[in-house]
């Protein structure tokens, strides 16, 4: 069991839950469109970051799945434009800064099953409308991202919390339009 996981849910929860609240039932296009459209602008200034990224040696081979791409696909069978990016201020460039990043990224994989669920009634799928959540719930990165946290060598958990909360944070802030354009 990973006691860094639990550590992180619980110092993470007020932001989560924050973020959470964001997101009500997507059972219109329209409450879809935005919620695409919300995602898209915090996700993608986080993974250019990510591809700019020297990663370290703990990750070896593995990098999260980007959906920015897929997002942009999405927005497009929408009839939505690009919405502008929110700010990411990247929290560092240590193993900690980064795995408090991913810790949101990759746990987002998981709130992708549900509201694929609700894509699919909505009669979206993996081919149009829903490529992101596709993505997301077939990758299985989750489970890879908590052995990788386990097997850090003594991040610091307290600066891995930070980043993960200023993660939740900027994604809140884009989820509710307010950007910089």
């Amino acid at each position: 069991m990973s006691e860094r996981r639990f550590w992180l849910r619980d110092k993470t929860a007020p932001s989560h839950r924050a973020l959470e609240g964001m997101v009500g039932p997507l059972d219109t296009i329209p409450a879809y469109s935005h919620f695409v459209e919300g995602l898209y602008r915090g996700r993608q200034p986080v993974e250019s970051w990510l591809k700019n990224l020297a990663w370290p040696e703990l990750f070896k081979d593995w990098r999260p799945i980007l959906i920015g791409p897929a997002l942009a696909k999405d927005l497009a069978d929408l009839d939505r434009p690009l919405p502008p990016l929110a700010p990411f201020t990247p929290p560092g460039a240590t193993v900690s800064d980064l795995l408090g990043v991913l810790y949101v990224l990759e746990g987002s994989s998981l709130g992708a099953r549900v509201v694929l669920r609700q894509a699919l009634a909505l009669g979206l799928d993996a081919g149009f409308g829903a490529r992101h959540l596709a993505l997301q719930a077939s990758d299985g990165g989750w489970p890879h991202f908590v052995r990788l946290l386990d097997s850090a060598d003594h991040p610091d958990m307290e600066r891995v919390g930070r980043a993960a909360v200023a993660t939740f944070d900027a994604m809140h802030q884009a989820m509710s339009g307010h950007v910089v354009a």
